[in-house]
């Protein structure tokens, strides 16, 4: 706060220097009003805004209603599912809104510094930021001319804020409303785009405000509060900061004949969504490995795919019936393929679809994974036809594409022939990146799904490839199956080039149980892989529990 019983002369203070090179308040505030008023007007805002003034008491009026009504405009209905048109290019709304939020917290410290305050931000937003924003900042470029300045090394007990990348922008006095040139479209990975809160948001928009009024003389008001909502307490900051100074473990679930092929993390409740291909369930798992049934609908038969959609509050999961399950019908495998809803608290189902009624050809179908795209609307890979399917927010369904290239070519002996599409993931673009299980990748433009293409490896992935997991960099973490080598399984990670036209392969990491099936997000930012005890499963015999193993993804 600004020192008690100190004058505050606003037009002094506007032409202060901030801590960025060519910089002094009154511009910075400018930009910032600028800013908003970008983002107000590319999210919808409905309500005019005021123009720019140089005079201060036009700046304030402005900084204040292009605050709320960029405030408002990310609170309605949709807005974080939508594709937005931005300074930078289209992106998800989840996307603007981080930009603006990292806007207000990089310029806040800038005005705070320049006008000797002390920048009052919530750590925990902070913290989440600086990660989001070191995945940016590591793809810029440097020199003259960059967006970011070079890094300084801070000291480790130097506030998050502080140790932030300075002076941001690209732009100069001369030219405040120039948005981030050069910045690279963001990539949000699954976790990210299921933790977004417009709480940042706003925390961020009351401390750039708070500072703003001593740097032009008055108080502005803005909707939220740095204690407000998104605030994290200091006892939780501590539990926070042990548990992520503690080695992961190998988590040893007690689910006795589960016998899950795919999980998903929720981050929120601390707990992993392992489906079960025996019994049909879902269960929940905690990371002390205590497993407890959370949904049991008669529908599943087996579920294979489990992804935890936070945005929406609920959990997809993929029906399947390989001939082995409790509610199979032992003389007609692969006859079962849909897609269920459920809610995230109480477990009861929303919708539940077959997809086998869009098809009526007679084949086998095997439902392997599921996605979500920001607004919601999800895409289903089947592995026993080159056919990927898409539903809508309410459970209808539709056939999103039938391509050759999807087509299935590895045989695995004993079990099943002509395996194609085992994984699939939204990615940065709005495309589908669809793993193959003979060690392909396929990339799939939403828009323009007939103009489907094999993205060019380094090398290919093992196979079969099993799953994926989206990192926060736009990467892609994938584990394939040592089932026809009974080698261990290694984790693959998979970096993009030219809009995924092209990805690096490299081996990060292995897991010693050959039949390794998904890799997920886990608490406190790690990796894990699931070991389900598949063999046992495919073999008739018994199994005591599956286990969670922290692997490298980096």
């Amino acid at each position: 706060m600004w020192p008690p019983g100190r004058p505050v002369d606003g037009r002094r203070k506007a032409t202060v220097r901030s801590p960025c090179t060519d910089w002094n308040v009154r511009p910075m505030v400018d930009h910032l009003s600028a800013g908003q008023h970008t983002f107000a007007v590319v999210m919808g805002a409905r309500r005019p805004l005021l123009a720019l003034g140089p005079a201060p008491g036009a700046l304030r009026k402005a900084f204040r209603t292009s605050a709320a009504a960029l405030v408002a405009a990310f609170d309605e209905p949709g807005a974080l599912e939508r594709t937005v048109r931005a300074p930078i290019g289209e992106v998800p709304g989840a996307v603007a809104l981080r930009l603006q939020t990292i806007e207000h917290l990089v310029h806040g410290w800038d005005l705070a510094r320049a006008i000797g305050q002390k920048a009052l931000f919530d750590e925990a937003t902070v913290e989440r930021e600086i990660e989001f924003a070191r995945g940016l900042t590591a793809r810029m470029p440097s020199g003259p001319g960059a967006p970011f300045a070079p890094s300084r090394t801070a000291p480790d007990d130097t506030p998050a804020l502080d140790r932030w990348p300075r002076c941001s922008d690209a732009t100069s006095p001369s030219d405040p409303h120039t948005v981030h040139r050069g910045t690279p479209r963001p990539q949000l990975s699954r976790g990210t785009r299921t933790t977004m809160k417009k709480t940042k948001l706003k925390i961020a928009i009351a401390g750039a405000a708070l500072v703003a009024a001593v740097a032009t003389g008055t108080a502005l008001a803005t909707n939220g509060s740095a204690a407000g909502s998104g605030s994290t307490s200091s006892s939780e900051r501590t539990r926070t900061e042990h548990a992520e100074q503690k080695t992961p473990s190998v988590i040893k679930a007690d689910g006795p004949n589960v016998f899950p092929h795919s999980l998903d993390f929720d981050a929120r409740s601390n707990t992993f969504f392992a489906g079960s291909l025996k019994h049909g369930t879902v269960s929940a798992v905690r990371p002390d490995g205590k497993v407890r049934t959370f949904i049991d609908d008669p529908e599943l038969v087996s579920a294979q795919a489990v992804l935890v959609d936070r945005e929406r509050d609920r959990i997809l999961v993929s029906n399947v019936d390989y001939g082995t399950a409790d509610r199979s019908r032992k003389d007609a495998p692969f006859r079962v393929a849909g897609v269920g809803s459920y809610d995230l608290k109480s477990g009861k189902q929303d919708w539940c679809v077959d997809l086998t009624a869009l098809t009526l050809d007679g084949k086998q179908h095997l439902i392997s994974d599921v996605t979500v795209a920001p607004d919601g609307t999800a895409y289903a890979v089947d592995e026993l036809t080159p056919t990927v399917f898409r539903i809508d927010r309410t459970g209808h369904a539709s056939v999103f594409l039938r391509n050759d290239l999807l087509k299935g070519t590895l045989d695995i002996p004993d079990l099943l022939n002509g395996v194609g599409m085992s994984a699939v993931e939204w990615v940065e673009g709005n495309q589908l990146i669809i793993a193959m299980a003979d060690g392909s990748l396929v990339r799939v433009p939403v828009k323009h799904p007939e103009k489907a293409q094999e993205v060019k490896l380094s090398a290919p992935l093992g196979s079969p490839t099993a799953g994926m997991r989206l990192l926060k960099d736009g990467s892609i973490a994938a584990v394939s199956s040592g089932l026809l080598t009974g080698k261990p399984a290694p984790i693959q990670r998979v970096e993009p080039r030219d809009g995924w036209k092209k990805a690096t392969v490299k081996v990060t990491d292995t897991v010693e149980d050959p039949v390794t099936s998904d890799v997920t997000a886990g608490p406190d930012g790690t990796t894990y892989a699931l070991s389900g005890g598949l063999a046992d499963l495919f073999a008739g015999k018994p199994h005591d529990g599956f286990s969670l193993t922290p692997v490298k993804a980096d």
